[in-house]
């Protein structure tokens, strides 16, 4: 599994595919994502270039992805001097639309700049509005420059006198080119506070109040009703963003975490060996396990087909809880399996745990089971039939298989079609481990046609093929052969 055959025959939880250097596809845990809610305003995973704005927003001009480089999920915005910045109109309803008056907000993304020798800028919005029939210009700004980062909120808040008003937000760390980073800038209307995070730590508070202090008269964001109003990401900026956000509430428990500390689960569907008791010698893997991540492996075996089916109503959600019921049996991949381990069906079960920090994520690259096939033996050879006096007289030459158990005789009235039946017989006879045997009970003058199958110890001739799976440890006809009994060979022959 992995590799070249792909991952089409595994489910999985909490689990994504990533694509490798040689260009398969690997197995990583799932990045911890939000997921929109009734507060969402604006959500931007970029994991496609064909992701869907929400009914607030008017695409203008899309972001290009990049699905090799990113944060979260499976795709980033890439921006450069040939990579157009990414830019919206937001609409009626939107958290920014023309008249809107927003009371909590947060805008929140990951960042990462490639470079930061000039002046960039990661987040501009701009507006108008009109006050005693004059206009004033509203924008609200994240540039970067000398690797410090600057929110810029240009009379988007409103005095009481509708005097203009600038709140500038700046950030004390400095920011390393080609290094993701989490931004987050939230208002609260109660108090007035606006406050910008990097990485979770404080880097700048305001107070947007008539004395700038907290719980003084609130100046209250206010959009103009301009319809112009447009949105722009990565507007002069060389690097990517990644899981943008934009939600009408102040943001406590942002994820600063690629990973949540649960598990990922990868089930493998149930693995036909074709051969019961076939002997399972090693499972390989190709992993990478990054910092103190990990994986654990368990297998399970068997013979019964029915095992089978059960196995196939398995979900990976049933292992989320990291309880491994009974029949799982753990092993380390490239180590010897004890001779014991045989059986037609097998099923692998792989668990996938997060580094300390949640940062990084084991891969699972490829999973190789190394097997010693059970197989049947090689048909009889040499069958001849001798006919006599109301029965057939079949020898044949012996089969060298080791754990050759047995022969089968089958008989029928027509050529392939082995359905033979007489007082003492039904086709097909198990006359055990010898090389002739005699058919009686047949009718003179009646054609007949016969053919000899080898069976193995593990074939079982009661149940086979229907819940053992040990049908498979027949041969293969020998050549088919006919004879005709008759009065003329004699009473006594």
């Amino acid at each position: 599994m992995g590799e070249e055959e792909q991952w089409n025959s595994v489910r999985s939880f909490n689990i994504q595919k990533d694509l490798g250097k040689k260009g398969f596809e690997n197995l990583e845990l799932r990045h911890k994502e939000y997921v929109a809610d009734e507060q969402t305003d604006l959500l931007l995973h970029f994991n496609s270039s064909t992701e869907m704005l929400p009914d607030g927003y008017r695409l203008i001009q899309p972001a290009v992805v990049d699905p090799i480089h990113y944060a979260l999920g499976s795709g980033a915005a890439i921006f450069s001097d040939t990579q157009k910045p990414m830019v919206m109109m937001p609409q009626r309803g939107a958290l920014l639309a023309p008249g809107s008056r927003p009371e909590d907000f947060s805008i929140e993304f990951r960042m990462l700049p490639n470079d930061l020798s000039g002046r960039e800028n990661v987040f501009y919005w701009k507006n108008v509005r009109t006050v005693n029939d004059r206009l004033i210009h509203q924008y609200i700004s994240c540039s970067i420059k000398s690797r410090q980062v600057q929110w810029s909120f240009i009379n988007f808040f409103t005095p009481g006198d509708y005097s203009e008003l600038t709140v500038v937000l700046n950030s004390a760390t400095r920011l390393i080119p080609g290094r993701w980073s989490h931004h987050l800038v939230s208002f609260n209307s109660t108090s007035g506070k606006l406050i910008y995070s990097i990485d979770g730590s404080v880097e700048d508070i305001e107070y947007v109040t008539d004395s700038g202090r907290e719980f003084d008269r609130v100046y209250m964001p206010s959009v103009g009703d301009n319809h112009q109003g447009q949105l722009f990401l990565g507007r002069v900026f060389h690097g990517r963003l990644d899981e943008f956000r934009m939600i009408r509430r102040v943001e406590e428990d942002p994820l600063l975490k690629s990973y949540s500390r649960g598990r990922g689960v990868v089930l493998s569907d149930p693995i036909d060996l074709q051969f019961s008791n076939t002997r399972l010698t090693r499972i390989d893997s190709r992993i990478s396990t990054p910092g103190n991540s990990n994986i654990f492996f368990y297998y399970r075996f068997s013979n019964l087909r029915t095992d089978k089916l059960l196995w196939e109503d398995d979900s990976p959600e049933q292992y989320a809880d990291g309880i491994i019921g009974s029949g799982w049996t753990p092993f380390l991949p490239g180590e010897a399996l004890e001779e014991k381990v045989k059986g037609r069906y097998v099923q692998l079960l792989a668990e996938l745990y997060p580094d300390g920090e949640r940062e990084k994520s084991p891969v699972l690259k490829e999973i190789r089971i190394n097997y010693l096939e059970d197989l049947p033996p090689i048909p009889p050879s040499g069958l001849y039939a001798r006919p006599l006096n109301g029965k057939v007289d079949l020898s044949w030459n012996p089969v060298t298989d080791t754990d050759l158990a047995g022969y089968l005789i089958y008989f029928g009235e027509q050529s392939g079609f082995y359905f033979g039946e007489t007082p003492r017989y039904t086709s097909p006879v198990d006359v055990g481990n010898v090389t002739r045997y005699t058919v009686d009970n047949l009718e003179n003058g009646k054609l007949y046609f016969f053919a000899i199958v080898a069976y193995d110890n593990s074939y079982n001739s009661g149940e086979a093929g229907i819940h053992t799976g040990k049908e498979s440890h027949k041969s293969s006809f020998s050549v088919e052969v006919s004879a005709r009994p008759s009065r003329i060979y004699g009473v006594g022959e």
